[in-house]
């Protein structure tokens, strides 16, 4: 994020790319990634990214309500 507000937009996605590669399960990483793409022109990529982002929340909020999950 420090990236970011820095206007250093690729080093945002290299540094949001490498904690994917670490931690894939944390929409964070991807919520960043899309916000660097999106400044950076990139509409595809970070449209991709907040949909991954978003995905990832709702597991994560169905793991947390104890709801079984249908396959």
């Amino acid at each position: 994020l420090s990236y970011i507000l820095l206007g250093e937009y690729s080093r945002a996605v290299d540094d949001c790319t490498a904690a994917i590669k670490l931690i894939p399960d944390q929409s964070a990483n991807y919520k960043t990634r899309a916000l660097a793409y999106y400044k950076l022109g990139r509409k595809a990529l970070g449209d991709a990214d907040t949909e991954s982002a978003d995905r990832l929340a709702a597991a994560k909020a169905i793991r947390k309500s104890g709801r079984p999950v249908n396959p």
